[in-house]
């Protein structure tokens, strides 16, 4: 067993967080309905300040350097920044589903929450909808990496409106 394995497992006996920054995400794309599931139990759920969305994630492993928390078998991940003035919930994922459809139904997602309408670009690569005092949302299309096609849906009023 090589050097750093090791020691990546004798830190995680020591401690309940792992101290290996080599933490990543699994190798498994997202359909469309856990991304909706996961998007919403972790970051709608908890709309404007994200103070309980760690109850969604006990089974994500957070990076000790970022804080990213990395899901053990799906392509995904999520950033937190927990506050009402400046909060952000953030995922990240590789998915094979149609770019448009995934980013409607998640932008719908969180309009339902807000009640706000769903803004979308002609090309389908960006979307957003206001959620008035609880932020925005916005879906936009990160591209092919490693043969893999990646998307980031983030809401909170910590998301920047381009």
């Amino acid at each position: 067993m090589p050097f750093k394995t090791l020691a990546c497992l004798a830190a995680l006996a020591l401690t309940t967080l792992p101290a290996c920054a080599e933490v990543t995400p699994g190798e498994t794309p997202v359909d469309m309905n856990t991304a909706l599931m996961l998007f919403q139990s972790t970051c709608l759920d908890h709309l404007p300040d994200f103070s309980g969305w760690a109850k969604a994630l006990t089974d994500h492993t957070p990076n000790p350097e970022t804080g990213t928390l990395y899901h053990p078998d799906l392509n995904l991940s999520f950033s937190i920044k927990t506050g009402k003035a400046n909060g952000i919930c953030s995922m990240v994922f590789a998915s094979n589903e149609d770019p448009g459809v995934l980013g409607l139904a998640l932008t719908s997602a969180a309009a339902a929450v807000g009640g706000g309408g769903v803004s979308v670009d002609p090309d389908m690569q960006n979307m957003a909808t206001d959620l008035g005092n609880k932020g925005l949302m916005r879906f936009r299309v990160i591209g092919e990496q490693a043969g893999d096609f990646y998307f980031h849906a983030a809401v909170g009023n910590g998301v920047p409106n381009p």
